[in-house]
Order: C-alpha cells, then structure tokens, then sequence
C-alpha cells in the first residue's frame, strides 16, 4: 500500500502506519496473549495453518520464554512447551534468542508484526496486529504513560465496587507475603530460630520508624535467652536493655537509676557483655515525648516478662485477643514523670502502649513471623488466622489510605488498609496496571 510513496517519506509513512496498528510495550502484547484478547476462532500461522490456542500458558517472571507450559494445536498437531513474545519477528535475532539454548523449546512466536520470514527457522509464528482492538492498546497505552500517581483514577468510579475490594484483599496478602520476603535473610542468618527472629521484629516495631534500626542492632546484640533468664525480674530485664542500648546515665540521679546501674553492672560481668550500642544512635529530636526509646524499652522490658504466653498465643494457639492484652504493656512507675533519666517530666503521663502502636505491632511484627513459620511447618492455618486477623484490626489512616478512599475504595479493617498501601506503591506508582485486575476491567471493557 506503499509502493507509490517516494522513500525518505514511505519508511515515515509505514512507521506511522505500524504504530496504530501494533502496542509500543512488549508488556501489552504479553498481557493481550495471556488473556487471550483476541478472536479465538479462525487463527492461522503465518504459513497458514490452522492454530488453536489450548492455553496461552503460564507468565515467566524469571529469565527465559514469556510463558512456559503452553498448549497449542497446530494443524491438528499438539504442542506443549513454551511462548516467546514480541513486537516483530526480528526481535528475536535482536534479543539474542538464536543463540540462547532457554529458547529451544519454544513451540510458538507471537508478535504483533512479522517482518522477517523464518524467524527463526521453522518456528510457528502467530501474528497479532490485524486481530487487536485498537481500543484496547490505546488504553493500555493511556495508564502506563499517565503522569498520574493513580494511572485509572478518572475511570475507577466506572469500576465494580466488589472487584476494586477483591483486588485491596488480593494486594494485602501480597503485602504480608512481601515482608515475610523482605525479612526471609534474617530468617535464614538465625538458621530459622522463629523465636529469636520473633524477638527482632519485636523490637524493630517498638522503634517505630524514628528507632527501628537502633531497636534492631539493640536486639542483635543481646541473646534471647539472657533476656528470658530476667523474665520474672523486671529491673534486671530492663537494666539489660538500657545497659546495652548506653541509655543508663553515668552517675545515679535516684533510686531508680542507681538500682538500674547496680543491676546492669552485675549483668555485664555475668555475661561479660563488652559490646553495646553507641548513645548516639537513638533519636529523641522530633519525636512525641510517648515515643522515647526509654519509655519503650521499658515497656518492651515487660513483653518479654510475658514471653511464654505470647509465643503460645503466636506459634501454638493464635489468639488475636491474647496477643493484644500481652503487648498492651506499661513502662514501669519512674516513667509515669519521666521521660529522660533523671529529669522529671511538668506533669504525669500515660506509660501504656496505646492501640494503634498494638495494631502496628501485630501487622509488622507479628504477622510476617507468622506467615514465615506456616510456610516453614506447614501450618496453613497460621497463615489464615493471621489474614482473619487483619479483618478483625481496626483500619489504619494515613495520607495514602485517605487518597485512595477519595477514589472509592474502603477502608474498614487493617487489612483494606495494607491493601491500599500495596495497590498504591507497588501497582499505581510503578505502573503495573497489566498485572492489575482493577487495570485489566479498565482496559479490557470499558
């Protein structure tokens, strides 16, 4: 249809040409293959013959073919094996595939343009772009190019209320599958002691953001079983933990402090302990008064005073009212007029870990640790009691959760609440609106 445009302009004009008819993003055409966007009746290869199209596959996130263990029946031949997708024939001589011994078993190309015959050498090719909606590719086009922090927000309203919550729950089991991930390398550095990687996210979620790394070395420097010896010795397991973190003051400034010193003084000889945290290291600057480390070491001191309970309540029978009432903890009486050592706070205040630091506790702490311990012994049932109680936790309020909810999504429980936060930082903002259902309802019909 070309033939009688003077080149420079007919290559310009055939570009211009193929652009319309063809996606720009391999992940397009990847994502029409593998919902099979197209007519399913009447395919033929490019040598013409008949192809059915049994199962597209399944997606290969790793190196290697776009989709492994395909069915096709090619001219009343079965083929299974795999699927190598791309924008034209050429491609693969331009990827390398020809040389590439993962691509052997390939038993179909699908491209949107074949340019190039043979390509290779006796391999089926199904070619696409006469058989796309160009509907569909310009509005999948639209969201992976939108400026937007929230691609399909103009079209969400368009969107079923049920499917934009089944998406939020599909995203918060991603979310506490993704920590469990994230933390999996302090799992297998502790050779799977679930009760010492249990103490570590303890005291990494008592910091809070402003602390929880200082938390986590503190956590690292002192054995598990040091701290389960003072158990049932509340001076001696919060001397060990100001000790160690370098919080005690040098001098003794009262009581307290003075039974404080004497206790750690004894304890680092017992253990001979030569190894603590820096002082520097905590952060006070900028944080409410509530959230001083010293307030929640101490409190955190009488977690571990009821460290058999609350294991049982995780591990052995998960009980989300247990472990609430056991991590609802109070720092001890100095630190109800205190918030530094030996200097006394204008009037009383509350020492009690508050509902909200619990709920964050639970999310960030508590149920990776229990979704890594129902992979790892095959309890299934931790895993799901762990998602009941995501149900059962009030719904956090943030500035993304308040975003999204403009939008109409809900936010009644803990966990709609990590589902936004998923759906927002690892769907929306890095525009994954192929792997979205929510995106493939915008795309696909709208």
């Amino acid at each position: 249809m070309f033939n009688n445009v003077k080149p420079p302009f007919r290559t310009f004009i055939q570009g211009i040409y193929l652009a319309k008819m063809q996606p720009t993003n391999e992940a397009i055409l990847q994502f029409i293959w593998k919902n099979r966007l197209f007519p399913a009746q009447n395919l033929f290869t490019t040598d013409g013959k008949p192809i059915e199209i049994l199962h597209p596959g399944y997606y290969n996130t790793d190196s290697g073919p776009d989709f492994q263990n395909a069915r096709i029946r090619i001219d009343q031949q079965l083929w299974a094996g795999n699927v190598e997708v791309h924008i034209r024939t050429s491609d693969w001589y331009r990827h390398g595939h020809h040389t590439d011994k993962a691509y052997q078993n390939v038993v179909l190309h699908v491209v949107a343009v074949h340019d190039k015959k043979d390509c290779p050498a006796g391999l089926p090719v199904l070619e696409l772009k006469d058989l796309i909606d160009q509907e569909l590719i310009s509005r999948a086009e639209h969201l992976l190019h939108s400026a937007d922090d929230i691609p399909c927000h103009a079209h969400i309203s368009s969107v079923p209320p049920n499917l934009l919550q089944a998406m939020v729950h599909r995203t918060a089991v991603e979310r506490m599958e993704n920590k469990y991930r994230e933390k999996l390398s302090t799992l297998q550095e502790l050779d799977f002691d679930f009760h010492r990687w249990f103490q570590i996210e303890l005291f990494t979620a008592f910091g809070l953001k402003a602390n929880s790394e200082p938390m986590r070395s503190l956590a690292r420097k002192i054995p598990l079983q040091y701290l389960l010896k003072s158990s049932d010795q509340r001076v001696s397991l919060e001397a060990l933990l100001y000790g160690v973190a370098s919080l005690l003051p040098a001098e003794p400034t009262d009581p307290y402090t003075q039974e404080l010193l004497l206790e750690f003084d004894f304890l680092k000889h017992k253990y001979q302990i030569t190894d603590v945290l820096p002082a520097h290291v905590w952060k006070f600057h900028r944080l409410q008064p509530v959230s001083f480390p010293t307030l929640r070491l101490s409190q955190l001191a009488a977690v571990f005073s009821r460290w058999e309970a609350l294991i049982s309540a995780v591990f052995k029978l998960p009980d989300l009212l247990a472990v609430q009432h056991l991590l609802t903890t109070t720092a001890s009486p100095y630190w109800s007029e205190h918030y530094r050592f030996g200097v006394k706070s204008s009037s009383p205040h509350s020492r009690s870990v508050g509902r909200d630091l619990v709920g964050r506790i639970i999310i960030n702490a508590v149920l990776p640790v229990m979704t890594g311990f129902s992979k790892y012994s095959g309890r299934h049932e931790l895993q799901e009691a762990a998602i009941e109680w995501l149900e059962t936790l009030p719904p956090e309020s943030n500035r993304i959760t308040r975003l999204m909810s403009t939008y109409g999504f809900t936010n009644q429980s803990a966990l709609e609440s990590q589902g936004l936060l998923e759906l927002k930082n690892n769907y929306c903002l890095r525009k994954k609106c192929l792997y979205c259902s929510i995106g493939y309802k915008i795309i696909k019909s709208q």
